[in-house]
Formats: C-alpha cells, structure tokens, sequence
C-alpha cells in the first residue's frame, strides 16, 4: 500500500491515489486501518492483500479521466467479489504505459473472513476493454 502513493523513487510518477471502504480520511491512516483489519483474522495462512496492477494501451491515455479510472477500479473490484473490501489505489506513469496499482484487503472489514478470487483472471478479462463503450457510468 505504501508503494501505490510513493512517488519519491527515481523515474516515479504519482498521478493520484484514493482509497475505498476506511473510515479513515487520509492515505496514511486508512493503511493502519487496513493493517488493524487484517490483525483480526489470525486464522488465514498467506498473504491477506490482493494487488493488482492495471495497465493501458498509451492511446487510450487521452480518454482515461480521474473519474473513469475510480470506475474501472471499481467495476475490477465488483467482478472479484471485492467490492466491499478496503482497498488502496494509485495511478503511476513512470513506465510507457500509463498504470494503476490496486491493494485489496482480502480480509472482509465486517466479518474478517478471507476472501480469495477464484479463476480471478476470468473476472478480470469479463471487463477488459469495456470500459471504453460501456454507457452505464
């Protein structure tokens, strides 16, 4: 989570970050809170965060606002059973590609069971590539 709103690394470039489902107002804070949710489950064996990395065509760039890039994250989240997880998001240009990272705490913040994706690349790909003529949003 501390990597997505890093920008101090040589050649990084921190667009913007959010985060989602933390009471918290700040970046900083709702990390601890996510570290405090994740501290309630002791039963899960591995890694409890989920990140993803996003990235997109350079012509696509033009097209991509703060808005629709908070809406791809969020239709990604609903097609792996995330959407009510916490979660952190960042978008980087620091490559040829612009990118976004996402952290999902794959510990429920209301039931603190895990929550693992299964043949998560099939939930993925249902939304690649329409997010460019869905009319919904």
């Amino acid at each position: 989570g501390r990597y997505i709103a890093d920008a101090s690394h040589a050649g990084e470039k921190l667009l913007f970050a959010w985060h989602v489902g933390c009471q918290s107002e700040t970046f900083e804070a709702a990390l601890l809170e996510i570290e405090a949710t994740q501290g309630l489950n002791q039963r899960c064996q591995g890694s409890k965060t989920y990140h993803l990395m996003v990235s997109f065509r350079p012509e696509d760039e033009p097209l991509l606002s703060k808005e629709n890039i908070i809406h791809i994250e969020k239709a990604i989240a609903e097609a792996l059973g995330f959407s009510d997880h916490q979660r952190v998001c960042g978008v980087h240009k620091n490559t040829n590609n612009l990118h976004m990272h996402i952290a999902y705490n794959m510990i429920h913040p209301e039931r603190f069971t895990k929550h693992e994706p299964f043949r998560d690349f099939f939930g993925c790909q249902k939304y690649a590539g329409r997010w460019k003529t869905d009319t919904t949003w």
